[in-house]
């Protein structure tokens, strides 16, 4: 399975973006591959523009381990990408949640698509378990920003200052990489 996702790779390197897509697509139909190889497999399909494929084989990972949320949450974006509605996407990002309940990203996610179905106040509810007054675990500055709208548009400052601080510190950790 690596070589032959070695090979894509390189098909992406030459710009042959159709032989990369047909032997990443066969891989991930073809081979018992570990769920973390279909993961790869379907992130590189998405990754060149197959978002079609790229949900066939995320749907078989899913199929494979139905309880790694995860894949749950992948799928949900992979959704997304491909123009489902919010709702459809939801129900996916609600059984990663179901499995993961404590993971911030995936209520983030959750959060957002309940924003563009006018549940503002159930987007609150939902992150609002996960980030106390004095806490937040999360590292994506994209996330953090959300979630700051979302407590200014609830007017809960307490987390909306503490989703603030983590976003500052990040900043300045990343200033200091060379």
């Amino acid at each position: 399975p690596w070589s032959s996702r070695m090979m894509a790779i390189q098909y992406i390197g030459l710009d042959q973006r159709a032989e990369a897509s047909e032997v990443l697509h066969l891989l991930g139909l073809s081979s018992e591959l570990s769920t973390g190889m279909l993961r790869l497999v379907s992130h590189d399909l998405l990754t060149i523009g197959r978002p079609e494929l790229s949900a066939e084989i995320i749907w078989k990972a899913v199929r494979a381990d139905p309880n790694n949320a995860v894949l749950w949450h992948e799928l949900s974006a992979i959704q997304s990408t491909l123009g489902e509605s919010p709702e459809v996407c939801l129900q996916a990002v609600q059984r990663a949640i179901q499995l993961a309940p404590v993971t911030t990203e995936y209520r983030v996610t959750a959060a957002t698509l309940m924003i563009r179905l006018d549940q503002s106040r159930d987007a609150y509810e939902i992150v609002r378990q996960v980030v106390t007054p004095q806490h937040v675990e999360l590292d994506c500055p994209c996330c953090l920003w959300r979630l700051i709208c979302i407590f200014e548009s609830i007017e809960d400052h307490e987390r909306m200052s503490v989703c603030y601080d983590r976003l500052s510190r990040i900043e300045a950790a990343g200033t200091f990489k060379s």
